[in-house]
């Protein structure tokens, strides 16, 4: 993993994109089949159900709305990371760096970094990417990140 990590160390994780795609399709997936769960037995049941039944769809509702949370986060996430994506020459600059300089998101000595281009900190690529999924704005001076 290490070889990998040294390699890449200017890319996203290839995989990331087909994680959140997967994501997606999962929970897609996950709503209409609880929503079709509790349609089939809300239409056929509900005349003859005890208390058991209510609970098992209880769990069923809970499970929907954890999956359209899921949905509704990861559909998101996507869609920053296309944004970033395409605007990705005008927020980065290639820079270089002292050997004694460190990323401040992972601690580790920055090989080859880029340089945000409104406040001129410099951050692993990779790192700085998986920051922007969660917060937009920059990790040091919380100057926001215009897309």
């Amino acid at each position: 993993m290490l070889i990998y990590f040294n390699h890449n160390i200017n890319q996203v994780l290839p995989t990331y994109k087909l994680d959140l795609i997967d994501k997606i399709a999962c929970s897609s997936i996950r709503v209409w089949h609880y929503y079709n769960l509790i349609r089939f037995f809300l239409k056929t049941i509900i005349q003859r159900m005890g208390v058991l039944e209510y609970m098992w769809i209880y769990s069923i509702i809970k499970a929907l709305l954890s999956a359209i949370k899921t949905l509704y986060s990861s559909t998101g996430k996507y869609r920053n990371y296309n944004k970033l994506m395409a605007r990705f020459d005008r927020l980065f600059k290639k820079s270089t760096s002292a050997p004694d300089q460190n990323c401040p998101i992972c601690l580790t000595e920055l090989l080859n970094c880029k340089e945000l281009s409104n406040c001129g900190h410099k951050f692993h690529y990779r790192c700085l990417l998986e920051w922007m999924q969660t917060k937009m704005h920059c990790p040091i001076c919380r100057a926001p990140i215009e897309l």
